[in-house]
């Protein structure tokens, strides 16, 4: 029983040494070909979205202005009237006892030679949040101008190029949010 069982034994581990290529193992010149492919060319998983493609030309009209625009707690609304624009722009300063919060009101037209939609008539009210709840409302002015401009910035995003706008408000009178940019939501 031992001859038996020992014959067996030295059997397995022969095969195994004869499948593991240790004596005796002749390959094909498939596997090793394909061995060696699969060791220089890992796999990679396809890309997510497909290369980005040529943007779409930007055109900017005043329609383009005509919108919400916002940049934080600030914001500006744009909409048509007759054959000119109307712009409504909020902003709050302050905070607590002494928070105020402004309304500016102007007339607008666009200015193609220039793409930028020209404000004037511009009415400016402040509402006062005084310490015992009251409010009180102050007309500051109502001869306001601004210039309004449309900025545009280009990124890829789903394998297509996405135009994202902002608008830039250049208050004439007040310097108001000088360089600030407000990103259109709707």
């Amino acid at each position: 029983m031992k001859k038996i069982f020992s014959c067996l034994v030295i059997s397995a581990m022969m095969l195994s040494m004869v499948s593991c290529g240790i004596e005796g193992s002749e390959k094909t010149a498939v596997q090793t070909a394909t061995e060696n492919t699969a060791e220089t060319e890992k796999p990679t998983a396809p890309p997510k979205y497909a290369p980005a493609s040529e943007p779409a030309p930007v055109v900017i009209n005043g329609d383009t202005f005509i919108g919400e625009w916002s940049g934080g707690k600030n914001r500006i609304l744009i909409s048509k009237n007759g054959d000119g624009y109307i712009a409504d722009i909020e902003w709050r300063t302050g905070g607590g006892a002494s928070m105020t919060d402004s309304r500016l009101t102007y007339n607008c037209v666009y200015d193609e030679s220039n793409s930028v939609m020209v404000c004037s008539g511009g009415v400016l009210y402040e509402t006062e949040y005084l310490g015992d709840g009251e409010t009180s409302e102050t007309r500051v002015y109502e001869d306001g101008t601004a210039t309004m401009k449309i900025n545009v910035k280009n990124r890829e995003w789903q394998g297509g190029v996405l135009h994202e706008y902002s608008i830039s408000w250049l208050d004439d009178k007040d310097d108001t949010f000088r360089d600030y940019e407000f990103d259109k939501i709707q």
